[in-house]
């Protein structure tokens, strides 16, 4: 009987390693998808961060040459202005 009592059991242990060894293939196959979707968030947001540089870049030399065009209105409308009084 205790023979019997210790196969059930051994066959219970069995079963129970089988199913966690399923379990953990499944876990490590999980764990590997969400790695690579970090990863691939990383990559697109460091993509990202280099439009948002290059961006604010050409911004900025937008508003100098917005600044630049304001200086040489003025300049052109003082001329005009000085030349028309002369």
């Amino acid at each position: 009987m205790a023979v019997l009592v210790f196969l059930l059991v051994g066959a219970l242990v069995f079963d129970r390693l089988r199913w966690l060894g399923r379990q953990h293939e499944r876990l490590e196959q999980r764990c590997d998808g969400i790695e690579q979707t970090h990863a691939d968030s990383l990559s697109r947001m460091q993509r990202m961060e280099t439009s948002m540089t290059s961006i604010d870049m050409r911004l900025t030399e937008i508003r100098q040459d917005g600044k630049r065009n304001t200086e040489m209105l003025h300049v052109l409308i003082t001329g005009h202005v000085a030349a028309s009084k002369e």
